[in-house]
Parts: C-alpha cells; structure tokens; sequence
C-alpha cells in the first residue's frame, strides 16, 4: 500500500520482553554478560555473511529460510516485523536502515521508487524471472522489474463464521444491512480499502477521487458505520476467536484461519466486485548485502521453493511454473487462487498521490462520525 493510514494485512508479531529470565536476574551482571556473549559467539560462525529482512509476520516459511541459509552459508535475520506500509515506508525514509530485504505492497511500490528509496534489480541477472507469471511482471509500477518482483498476491473481499451468518454474502452492501452479522461485523483499518469497496458498491473505479463519487461513497460508509463493532487488522484473529461474524477481509488470512478451524468460515468477493493486490521484493537504498539479497531473491523464484512458500503461508504466488508444484488442495482453493470468473471482477488499487489525501480526509471524518 502506498500513503494514508494503512493497516496490517498480517498479524503483528507477539512483544518479546527484553528482560532477563529470573534465574540469570540473580548472577552478578558480569557473569550474565558473559554468559550472554558465550552463547552469541557459540551459534554464529566467524566471518558468517548475513542478510537483514523485514517483511510482515508469518509471511515466509521458517524451512525456507533454513535451506537458503545451508545453501548459501549465511545466516538470515529479521529483526522487525512492520503491521502495515506506512510504517515500512516511514523505516525507509530513514535511511540507511541496514536491511537487504523489505516486502511492500504493489501500490507502495511507486512511492518507494518515486523517492529514490530502493535499489535497482536488473531482471536479466535473475536466472528464475522466466518463471514470472508476465500478468504480474510485466504491470504495475514497475512494468520492467527494474526495482521489485512479485512474491505473492491475493483479494480482499468478505468472510464469515457459516454457523452465525446462514446465507452467504453476495454483496458490499450486506455491512449496511442492519442485523446482519448480529452486531460483530467489522470492516479493516485500512481506510483506502474500505473505500474502495464502497466505490465497487457504487459501481465506480476504485480509483476515482471525483467529488461525487467522493460523496456517494461517504454515504454508503455512515452506513456501514451504524452497524459494524469496528474496525481491524487483526482479520485471522478476530475470525478464531469469534469476535467477528462478518469481515472485510484479505483472503490469505481467512485461508489460514481456515486451516486452523475447518468448515468454520466462507469468504467470497462479492458480485460488485473487489480489490486485487500483490507484494514485491525489494532491496532497500543503501542496502548492506545487495548480492545475497539478488541471491535470495532467485531463490524464491525457484518454482519448487515457491511452491512450498504457497503452501506454507497459504496466499498464491505469481510464478507460473510453481503452480503445478503447489498442493492440490492449495491451487485448487477458490479463497486462495481466485478463479478467472472471480479476478474479472477485481481491480487494484493505483498510488493517488496528492489526490490521496482526500480519500484520508473521507476516511478521517467517517471515523469521527462526521
């Protein structure tokens, strides 16, 4: 995602406390320094290349990770996971952030290169590019792969516990729909998003920032307000714990909620249609282990590795020749792979630039009950 308030498409990751166990709190602290450095020096090698990653939490297999670094003799750490791309984007306008690796979404992506935030990848170097699917390779903001390459994509649309909401949404318009969803509906954070889906409802671009569009929209939203519990990026979470019925939802997480509770949710983008997104990987300005991060990068695009990133995560990946490796009961999910009736219907998200700041505006006053 590109600007405005953006929310996470993945859950964040668990707080880890930095203070120390009880028994170790009792050592003298020279003694637990000691011992601290002890075991850093003990499980890494001497001279042992690194590649620093960021990237959303639960987003890449750990049995991937481990097989690149056996391959290559290098280690991988991630030591922040982001809940949403405005705080990648706000990380990389630092600078110099000591990453290799960061994984924005497609929208994102124009901004990013826009700034002068990212280094060039020169597709020809990556011997797996061929493996592309060119529908995602070859559009977008970077319709040369000079400075990104699809990892995965997918579709936002609605979901729902079968068991509390009996007939299957069709349409958008089921948030506006009093008692549906018997008062825990929820719509995500995400503001550019909720908005879209309410243009669909319109049967408008979900790109249009025309002023009455604009409008239209904005109604349909109070709307939706007056009978939603509220709103998340918690997808996956709220759906487990039963807080929500109803969702605005992207795929991925419902299919992994899916899998930890089978039988217990629907999704479906609905008739007015929905929102088709992809994430990249890209090597960020000033990036420390450029060549390791082109390395993995290859890495990935290799069909058999791609696959076991499909499976693992559960989200689909735009590599043509990884499909057939993928398991059947993935590539033939409809929340995973949307099927070609269902893409039809999907349309994706463009940078507005400065024409962003009135969809945050909309945003902002329908938050507020204005």
């Amino acid at each position: 995602h590109a600007s405005g308030t953006i929310a996470a498409r993945r859950p964040r990751s668990p707080r880890v406390s930095n203070r120390l166990p009880r028994p170790l709190r009792l050592l003298p602290s020279a003694l637990v320094a000691a011992l601290c450095l002890v075991a850093a020096c003990g499980g890494e090698k001497k001279d042992e290349p690194k590649l620093i990653v960021t990237i959303w939490s639960n987003y890449m297999p750990d049995d991937v990770l481990a097989d690149f670094q056996r391959e290559f003799g290098c280690k991988v750490e991630i030591p922040w996971n982001y809940g949403s791309n405005d705080e990648l984007l706000a990380k990389l306008q630092n600078k110099n952030t000591g990453f290799d690796l960061a994984f924005p979404s497609d929208r994102l992506l124009s901004v990013l290169i826009g700034q002068g935030l990212l280094e060039r990848i020169d597709a020809a170097e990556l011997t797996g590019h061929k493996h592309l699917d060119p529908s995602f390779s070859a559009s977008g903001p970077d319709p040369r792969n000079e400075w990104s390459v699809p990892y995965t994509w997918g579709t936002v649309g609605i979901a729902w516990r079968t068991e509390k909401v009996t007939t299957a949404p069709d349409s958008w318009a089921v948030f506006g729909q009093e008692g549906v969803g018997g008062g825990n509906a929820f719509l995500l954070e995400e503001g550019r998003d909720v908005v879209a889906c309410a243009m669909l409802l319109g049967g408008k671009s979900i790109n249009s920032t025309d002023a009455k569009d604009l409008a239209a929209a904005k109604d349909v939203l109070r709307g939706w307000k007056k009978n939603v519990k509220g709103f998340t990026g918690e997808t996956k979470d709220h759906l487990l714990s039963g807080e929500a019925w109803m969702i605005q939802a992207y795929n991925g997480d419902v299919a992994q909620a899916m899998k930890e509770m089978p039988g217990k949710f629907g999704f479906a983008v609905p008739k007015e249609g929905g929102i088709l997104w992809y994430d990249n990987l890209v090597i960020p300005k000033g990036a420390p282990h450029k060549d390791l991060a082109k390395k993995f990068i290859d890495f990935v695009l290799r069909p058999e590795i791609a696959a076991r990133i499909s499976n693992g995560i559960r989200y689909a990946v735009p590599n043509k020749d990884a499909l057939e490796k993928v398991d059947r009961a993935v590539r033939e999910d409809a929340v995973i792979y949307a099927p070609a009736e269902v893409r039809k219907r999907l349309q994706s998200e463009t940078d507005l630039g400065a024409e962003m700041k009135k969809i945050g505006d909309l945003w902002s006053e329908v938050r507020a009950g204005g």
